[in-house]
């Protein structure tokens, strides 16, 4: 921001010669007035001269100071413009670099690596009691299969055991019935 502040200084400068030369002008005016008045005008004439000489210097110097402010506008204006692109370029590519890392994100995602898909939705808790052994449940559990499992095994050794009578008194009948014949 070097310019702006050659601009700044610039403009302090221009409006101190602008002072001045209102001062001379003021000078030069008294001079004409006291020169109309007076009776040896060359000693005032001569001021008179060197007062619009510097009156002339001070007009140059302000014309020299616009047309280098007018420069100086003109290139602070360009490297503005400038600078805007190149943020709107840097703009642009961080959103592009940031698509291409989504992308990125989303292959590897596709490729297996479903460690960066993972979330969490709820953090854990840590429980108020155990939830293993549950005492309730395993003893009725155990009621239930105690009273269970022998009337099941009872039912099912009576069948069979009927089964072997029944099979073994047609044997008997079976062989009685040969030897009766």
């Amino acid at each position: 921001m070097g310019l702006q502040a050659s601009a700044e200084q610039a403009a302090e400068l221009r409006a101190k010669i602008e002072e001045q030369a209102r001062s001379v002008e003021l000078e030069v005016a008294d001079l004409q007035e006291r020169i109309k008045a007076s009776a040896d005008p060359s000693e005032m004439r001569r001021q008179e001269i060197n007062a619009r000489a510097r009156l002339g210097e001070m007009r140059r110097q302000l014309t020299d100071l616009e047309r280098q402010g007018a420069e100086r506008e003109k290139l602070l204006a360009t490297r503005q413009a400038h600078r805007d692109q190149l943020d709107a370029e840097r703009k642009a590519n961080q959103a592009a670099l940031a698509a291409i890392e989504a992308r990125l994100r989303d292959a590897r995602g596709e490729s297996g690596l479903r460690g960066e898909r993972l979330k969490i939705i709820d953090p854990g808790i840590v429980p108020e009691r155990p939830s293993s052994p549950n005492l309730p449940l395993n003893v009725a559990a155990a009621l239930l299969a105690g009273l269970g499992l022998p009337v099941l095994f009872l039912t099912l050794e009576m069948n069979f055991q009927d089964r072997r009578a029944a099979l073994t008194r047609g044997n008997f009948r079976a062989v009685a019935k040969v030897r009766d014949e």
